[in-house]
């Protein structure tokens, strides 16, 4: 629900919830349909980001959502230009971006691996770098990395 997710029972956020569920509880945004509120909070993103030429607005329902339609962005894109060839993505091992097939693809974590045929081919893991816990034998850290301790 909207306001779990935007901040627990916030007043202003469960006021702004009812006011919307009376109007119109849910509408899928694909296929070019969308509701007003949607369309209010896509105008005033773009406003805010104008400097940095942003044209569009697409939401989700959550990050797994999210990473699933950057996933078929990215393979419309090299579709149109003629390049399908360019579907691999490059995840971290001991990452996580989502439960659903293609993002639980890209998480690099054995358990949402495991018993379920993921990760998906077009998915390569690289090291994760978090030195104290999955440093190469031999390996030190940078000689520019340097610690600060404050009392």
């Amino acid at each position: 629900m909207l306001t779990s997710c935007a901040g627990g029972n916030e007043p202003r956020l469960v006021e702004a919830a009812m006011k919307q569920l009376n109007t119109l509880p849910f509408y899928h945004s694909f296929w070019n349909r969308t509701t007003k509120p949607s369309l209010d909070l896509a105008k005033d993103l773009l406003e805010m980001f104008t400097a940095n030429k942003m044209e569009k607005a697409f939401f989700t329902n959550g990050g797994s959502d999210a990473n699933d339609t950057q996933v078929k962005l990215v393979w419309y894109y090299y579709n149109a230009l003629g390049k399908p060839e360019k579907k691999k993505f490059i995840a971290r091992n001991k990452s996580y971006h989502g439960s659903t097939l293609i993002s639980a693809s890209l998480s690099g974590l054995p358990p949402m691996h495991n018993n379920f045929d993921l990760p998906a081919p077009f998915v390569l893991h690289t090291d994760c770098p978090h030195y104290w816990r999955f440093h190469l034998e031999g390996s030190s850290l940078p000689a520019s990395f340097t610690f600060e301790f404050h009392n």
